[in-house]
């Protein structure tokens, strides 16, 4: 059996007119020739087409179910029940005091004993820039926490600046209470609105 042998070399010189030289490349080992014109070709014909993808494996088994997580914690028993609700929409001059004065009385039923808050919501124009004017709700004798006081600084008669707030009432026992809103002023002098009054009891427990 016979064979022909290719010197592993570097690219090499133009060979003489009508001869070509054949070499294997010494830095990537592909057999080469190269013609009188100086033109180096690979004798490695191009990449055929990718054959058709093969028939798709079994699938694997499942793994095994994680544990159950920690139970979450009990909601509130029974809906919500809206115990009061009343809204004010007129506009009223405020007192002219710097200690509280009321401005709206109502009285609150509850019907069932329980765990309330109160939803209430407010718009007021001051009655003079940069000086305080103090809300508080008077539930049952009580003052509320927190107290509204906050220093405006426009007292234009456009202003209508709305704040809401959600209060805790405590657990109720059935029965009326009274429900004031107060007002004062930091300083007297000027004219103070109120432009809205919202308020709603609600049982929860």
């Amino acid at each position: 059996m016979s064979y022909i042998e290719f010197q592993t070399q570097n690219e090499p010189s133009t060979p003489p007119t009508n001869k070509t030289r054949f070499y294997v490349d010494q830095s990537t080992g592909e057999p080469y020739y190269k013609n009188d014109a100086g033109v180096a070709q690979t004798l490695v014909g191009d990449t055929g087409p990718q054959g058709p993808a093969g028939p798709q494996g079994p699938a694997g088994n499942d793994g095994a179910d994680g544990a159950d997580g920690a139970t979450g914690p009990q909601g509130p028993a029974g809906p919500m029940n809206v115990e009061f609700f009343n809204s004010r929409t007129a506009t009223l001059t405020m007192p002219n005091s710097t200690t509280k004065q009321v401005i709206y009385t109502d009285n609150v039923n509850i019907s069932g004993a329980g765990n309330c808050f109160l939803l209430v919501s407010l718009a007021s124009r001051a009655f003079s820039a940069s000086s305080d004017m103090e809300y508080d709700i008077q539930f049952d004798g009580n003052v509320l926490q927190p107290e509204y006081i906050e220093e405006h600084k426009d007292s234009s008669a456009v202003q209508e600046n709305w704040r809401m707030a959600m209060l805790d009432l405590g657990n109720l026992a059935v029965g009326s209470y009274t429900m004031n809103l107060r007002f004062s002023k930091e300083a007297t002098g000027g004219t103070a609105q109120n432009k809205g009054y919202t308020v709603a009891v609600v049982r929860y427990t």
